[in-house]
């Protein structure tokens, strides 16, 4: 079923592109590597859509900043995160390590806290692809974001500091 959903997705996406001109995912993403692993290695906050780590580098002082909505079958497979995104640049180096990190567990959209809005920097994604947005989920500027990959932003059609929503395809 996942399989099927990430060829109909990936489908939809092509189409979209040829639609409207433009080029949803840029060839730029890391490949899989420390990045998923370190996002692997998130554990989930118990009933929380999205937790909040003050460095990067580090577990402690992590806190949910909201509750997951999703039933119960999915959250408990939500093991790890499906994308983490990091106030600093570029990912992975001192400065990514130093600054926030917040990670998405679950499926569907999720808002930037408004504290956070417009500040990320840099992503890395674990198993789930998804979407990008500058505003609300399912307008533009957005662009879509393959599984298991890693990168800085402007990405796609959304530049640097400019996030405000993602969508996840599946959970982790």
């Amino acid at each position: 079923m996942k399989k099927l959903i990430a060829t109909f997705a990936t489908t939809l996406l092509a189409a979209t592109t040829l639609l409207l001109g433009v080029a949803t995912t840029p060839a730029s993403a890391t490949a899989p590597g420390p990045g998923t692993q370190h996002v692997a290695s998130r554990a989930p906050l118990p009933g929380c859509a999205l937790v909040l780590a003050p460095k990067a580098s580090s577990d402690q002082g992590r806190v949910c900043l909201q509750k997951s909505v999703t039933r119960a079958a999915e959250s408990s497979v939500a093991a790890s995160p499906g994308l983490c995104i990091y106030q600093n640049r570029p990912v992975f180096s001192p400065a990514w390590a130093n600054g926030w990190e917040l990670c998405a567990y679950g499926s569907g959209d999720l808002w930037v806290p408004p504290a956070y809005n417009d500040q990320a920097s840099s992503w890395i994604s674990g198993c789930t692809s998804g979407v990008f947005y500058a505003n609300q989920p399912g307008t533009a500027p957005w662009a879509s974001f393959p599984a298991n990959s890693a990168s800085d932003f402007p990405w796609g059609a959304v530049p640097n500091d400019a996030l405000s929503s993602i969508s996840l395809n599946w959970p982790c």
